[in-house]
């Protein structure tokens, strides 16, 4: 996307806005590979969102299948120490991360200090900042659209959530 809004010079840089936009994109294009960029471009931005929207569904189905195997590890363990153990046993659940990495409540069962509009700040750097220097892109390179000659730096992302806490009105924000 931000390869295609700087060979193109798109605004707004917004994908949502722009495609969504009435009248013809095409206006004041001077570039003849434009219709073709955009075409491959949305095409790819409307399955993105796709994916986005099955992200739910999939961190579940996924969560579902670690903790299940968490808990069956947690009984083989529980055996092995005490053979006439069969009491419950209580394993927290966590949201796994595709990387098998956990985090340590979820929104659907909440622990201390951990659910939904009770949990600490979250700043998480996506993406490092870019270098100084811009980096162009070349024709060998495999593309969605040619970057030739276009500055392919992608600008620093960081995820920000701030803190909430039960009992204080944050005002909706």
């Amino acid at each position: 996307w931000v390869p295609f809004c700087r060979k193109h010079l798109i605004e707004p840089r917004n994908p949502e806005t722009y495609f969504s936009m009435k009248g013809d994109p095409t206006k004041n294009k001077v570039r003849t590979d434009f219709v073709k960029d955009r075409r491959r471009v949305k095409r790819e931005y409307d399955e993105f969102k796709v994916r986005i929207n099955g992200l739910p569904e999939s961190i579940r189905r996924r969560s579902d299948a670690y903790n299940a195997s968490e808990e069956i590890k947690a009984r083989k363990a529980q055996m092995e120490n005490d053979s006439r153990a069969t009491g419950s046993l209580s394993v927290p659940k966590a949201t796994w991360m595709a990387d098998g990495t956990h985090w340590p409540g979820t929104w659907t069962t909440p622990r201390k200090d951990h659910g939904r509009g009770d949990h600490a700040g979250i700043i998480q750097v996506m993406l490092p900042p870019p270098s100084v220097e811009p980096q162009l892109g070349s024709s060998q390179e495999e593309n969605l659209i040619d970057s030739t000659d276009v500055d392919v730096r992608l600008p620093l992302l960081v995820y920000v959530s701030r803190e909430k806490r039960t009992g204080y009105d944050h005002n909706k924000k």
